[in-house]
């Protein structure tokens, strides 16, 4: 999912999101499209002359350049080495992104903080059981072979972001309530960390693309629970 910030005029702001949506469309049609509104025909439809975007998503930035797309972008770019919900949502507030990466529950909460955001753009996965999104990171020691192995466990998330909803669907899919585990709120980064020194069971929901961070901070490589 792809965020943008509202700091500008409707006008100024509609032609900022037509510039992001076009270019990225463009490039990645059969994987972003630009989020629909009553008064898009009111909307530019071309991109401004001198249009420069603030752009947080190092993933995008590196598939674009791989593939050579990234020259193709109608408009400039100054991209910044910040994703996730917490991160994307300080730059915003601190004037130093545009637009970020983040999951479904960061529009939510920033929303609920006062913070005017748009979803500009998603991003959907293809076969998404086949190929997980996230996976939940194990601390040394600590066996977790099945869903029903995590009762008792103690499960370090971020509060504010897509873990805290995707750690309650796990319990979910395994039949445990709440209260059948103890849930320790901790903030982004941490987790593994309190994993590595057993002050928790199991670390947050991490994307499945970044197992050798855990392993480099001493994480057992995550199972694949969470889908």
């Amino acid at each position: 999912m792809v965020l943008a910030v509202e700091r500008f005029s409707r006008r100024r702001f509609g032609g900022f999101v037509t510039a992001f949506a076009v270019g990225l469309v463009a490039s990645f049609s059969p994987l972003i499209a630009q989020a629909g509104s009553p008064d898009a025909g009111k909307l530019p439809t071309k991109i401004p002359a001198g249009t420069v975007l603030r752009i947080g998503d190092p993933e995008t930035q590196r598939a674009l350049e791989l593939s050579g797309l990234i020259d193709q972008l109608p408009f400039e770019v100054e991209w910044a080495n910040i994703s996730g919900g917490p991160q994307t949502i300080e730059a915003f507030r601190a004037n130093a992104l545009d637009v970020g990466s983040v999951a479904d529950i960061p529009p939510i909460h920033a929303t609920w903080t006062g913070l005017k955001v748009k979803i500009i753009a998603a991003k959907f996965r293809k076969e998404p059981v086949a190929h997980p999104i996230y996976q939940l990171g194990i601390a040394p020691g600590v066996e977790v072979k099945t869903l029903a192995d995590l009762r008792g466990k103690r499960i370090a998330f971020s509060p504010g972001q897509a873990q805290g909803a995707l750690v309650l669907r796990i319990l979910q899919a395994a039949s445990l309530e709440k209260e059948d585990v103890d849930l320790i709120e901790l903030p982004s980064g941490g987790t593994c960390r309190q994993a590595s020194r057993r002050r928790a069971d199991l670390g947050r929901p991490h994307q499945a693309l970044s197992p050798p961070v855990w392993r480099r901070r001493r994480c057992h490589h995550p199972a694949r629970l969470a889908r």
